[in-house]
């Protein structure tokens, strides 16, 4: 069973209130204030604790917000023999379309099937079903980039300019 725990830390005239929710796994975040932090508890009773744990106060954003059609979106893993793998994908509607890539040096192309994504957590899941099986879970939004601009940026950039 999941519970949260309050915590104040004092360090000199630093302090850091924070919530711990603690259960099937642990997780930690901290708030601004005591207030802050007590409300974000009270906003949690009688709910699935790990789900809204994890998005509490997050910004949720369409991917179809952020880029435009046909951007073309990046995901990277550094393969275990020292190369490195690449995906590439473009939004095509309110999903990912796969085109191909590198997987640890050699030519990579999606099967025409297989090749789409709702998202880009379900995106990188796949490259890394691909290229690290032992891997569990990602941020796409953390580790995929977008060719804007002639420039790559990070899709987290990108989604909190919007």
């Amino acid at each position: 069973m999941n519970k949260l725990f309050y915590t104040e830390l004092t360090m000199g005239s630093y302090k850091e209130y924070a919530v711990t929710l603690v259960g099937d796994c642990t997780k930690y975040r901290t708030f601004v204030s005591a207030a802050e932090a007590k409300r974000f508890m009270k906003d949690m009773e009688n709910s699935d604790l790990l789900e809204k744990f994890m998005y509490y106060g997050k910004k949720r954003v369409p991917l179809s917000a952020v880029v435009k059609q046909e951007t073309l979106i990046m995901h990277r893993i550094d393969c275990p023999n020292g190369s490195v793998s690449l995906w590439y994908a473009s939004l095509r509607g309110d999903h990912l379309e796969h085109h191909s890539g590198v997987v640890c040096g050699r030519d990579y192309l999606c099967i025409p099937y297989s090749n789409t994504y709702a998202s880009l957590n379900a995106f990188i899941r796949s490259h890394y079903s691909v290229v690290r099986p032992n891997r569990k879970g990602g941020n796409g939004w953390i580790e995929c980039k977008a060719l804007v601009n002639g420039k790559w940026t990070k899709m987290s950039e990108l989604r909190d300019a919007v």
